[in-house]
């Protein structure tokens, strides 16, 4: 058996090792002497005693290597138990610091969010005071006035409108993000800055800028008269076309936004198999392509459709009034008639309106969020 060397009396014991454990310098003194009194014995006739001394001292380093494993598991095992004892304090800090992070969120959502809509939909329940204000007195007449003929029709008229102005927005903003995914990300980034630039400026001044193209004798009708296609001054101003293109101007950046979403997200490998399958351009299109960007065009209907059944200021400005929207509605009824409680029937049935879009939306598409919104 192999025996350590003894180190001298007037230094400190160098600690005996045994893997990773250490022994501490007092007893590795006194295996160190039973070793040197062992080293000690004569030879000879007692060779044999020296011999057993060793097996002492051997058996003896092996139950305080014994001593020390348990008490090394024994730390391990406490330490252990701490740490399972503070993991519990240390995730409800940790949940404790999220929840302070998220109140202001959730506070500023009750307040402005659904207080508002809480408000709205007690105030449509209501009775409209004879001077001003609202009574106290729960009624249903709201909600039955909005089935009078000239409520009704300015339902459908919106509906219309909205359902045009939808169409051609789906006819010019599909193939716009669907080609602009297919460009390099240098070119990408550029059309992208362009379709940002008009969000910098009020989409008011915007609007009356369309007047100056629409008046009498305004850009258009000089360019009209210029290439010999009309006579004289067209009256575009003031009429449902006026509005169907404000409303497409207004809108169009939603749908190729939310196209654009869709198409840069797709595997173009899947079109390129189904060609080598033997499909033709059209039906590789409507069989992958359009399967697989249908997701970002009904995001994009709903992002303009609904809007454009409330954005009155465009019907104000572009069609002077003879186009009335359902926005243009609720707003005679707050600010002319005073009419609170009706005005906030009509926004609750849009609301209503909104909401089963959007449902139907989530169940056709299978997905939570609207593409080119998160």
């Amino acid at each position: 058996m192999f025996l350590p060397p003894r180190t001298s009396t007037g230094e400190h014991c160098s600690p005996l090792h045994s893997g990773e454990i250490l022994y501490p310098d007092a007893r590795c003194q006194q295996l160190d002497k039973l070793l040197g009194n062992a080293r000690a014995a004569p030879t000879g006739t007692d060779s044999e005693c020296r011999a057993l001394d060793v097996q002492l001292v051997a058996g003896h380093l092996d139950a305080v290597l014994l001593r020390q494993l348990e008490q090394d598991a024994l730390i391990a095992v406490l330490v252990r138990l701490l740490e399972a004892a503070s993991t519990p304090f240390k995730k409800k800090k940790k949940q404790s610091g999220v929840w302070l992070t998220l109140l202001p969120l959730y506070l500023f959502t009750l307040v402005f969010v659904a207080g508002p809509l809480v408000y709205m939909f007690v105030l449509s329940f209501q009775t409209r005071a004879e001077v001003w204000g609202v009574v106290n007195q729960f009624t249903l007449d709201n909600y039955k006035n909005i089935f009078q003929p000239v409520y009704l029709n300015t339902f459908v008229e919106s509906f219309k409108l909205a359902l045009t102005s939808t169409l051609l927005i789906c006819a010019i903003g599909y193939p716009f993000g669907y080609f602009m995914a297919k460009l390099p990300a240098q070119w990408k980034k550029r059309v992208m800055l362009l379709l940002m630039i008009p969000f910098w400026t009020s989409s008011l001044i915007r609007l009356y800028g369309w007047i100056i193209i629409f008046r009498a004798n305004g850009t258009l009708d000089k360019l009209l008269m210029g290439l010999g296609l009309t006579d004289g001054p067209l009256k575009l101003l003031y009429t449902y076309p006026a509005v169907v293109v404000g409303m497409v101007y207004a809108l169009l950046q939603f749908m190729i936004l939310a196209v654009y979403s869709s198409a840069e997200k797709m595997d173009w490998s899947l079109v390129e198999a189904a060609r080598d399958l033997g499909a033709t351009p059209l039906k590789a299109f409507l069989t992958v392509t359009l399967k697989l960007t249908l997701p970002g065009l009904l995001s994009g209907v709903i992002l303009t459709f609904i809007p454009s059944m409330g954005l009155f200021f465009i019907a104000d400005i572009l069609g002077g009034n003879k186009v009335v929207l359902v926005g243009s509605l609720i707003q005679d009824q707050l600010m002319k008639a005073h009419n609170w409680p009706f005005a906030a029937a009509l926004s609750v049935v849009l609301m209503i309106l909104t909401s089963l879009m959007i449902s139907l939306y989530k169940r056709v598409t299978h997905t939570t969020e609207l593409e080119g919104i998160l």
